[in-house]
């Protein structure tokens, strides 16, 4: 199926950084299944088949990545425009308190069911380990996902949501991408 990507430079993680657990909220509630462009886009419209977002907390600086799929090529331009909107709408419209508490309880919940065998937990510890250096950092991130709010999503996304640091990836049917 046809597919368009935006991806932007990120930051790279350190142990207690507000801002990239504000970018990972972010990016998780931009583009979730209660997100008004995935309300819009996939369920009314049916434009996209589906939305996703991804931001990977990394030692090195790493991509945002947003990406969708799309039930026809001919809607590239559309979906892209769509996606750009929610970006820009992210910085300048925070969202509700309500919405961040339930986004980070779900962030929390999902990741304590995944903690379902031994193996499942020494690769959330190593992770963070092979990230930092210290096993007791992913408590540390986890706590810090408290701390965020409205503000400093919207910080992050002023920060990192920029076109100098565009890349878009598609894949078309067209020898020629359709967007502009």
């Amino acid at each position: 199926p046809p597919y368009v990507g935006l991806n932007f430079k990120g930051p790279g993680y350190k142990d207690g950084d507000k801002e990239a657990i504000a970018l990972d909220l972010l990016v998780t509630m931009l583009f979730s299944e209660k997100s008004a462009i995935y309300k819009k886009l996939v369920i009314e419209e049916q434009k996209a088949r589906s939305i996703d977002a991804s931001f990977m907390t990394t030692r090195d600086p790493y991509l945002v990545s947003f990406s969708a799929s799309l039930a026809d090529a001919k809607d590239m331009q559309f979906i892209k425009e769509e996606m750009m909107k929610a970006l820009e709408k992210a910085k300048t419209v925070p969202f509700t308190k309500s919405e961040i508490d339930e986004a980070k309880m779900r962030l929390k919940y999902s990741f304590a069911m995944g903690m379902d065998s031994p193996g499942r937990i020494a690769e959330s510890l190593s992770y963070y380990t092979w990230v930092t250096g210290d096993p007791e950092s992913l408590n540390r991130a986890y706590a810090m996902y408290d701390k965020v709010t409205a503000e400093d999503m919207m910080a992050a996304a002023t920060k990192y949501f920029k076109p100098e640091t565009l890349t878009i990836t598609t894949i078309s049917p067209d020898t020629i991408s359709p967007l502009h």
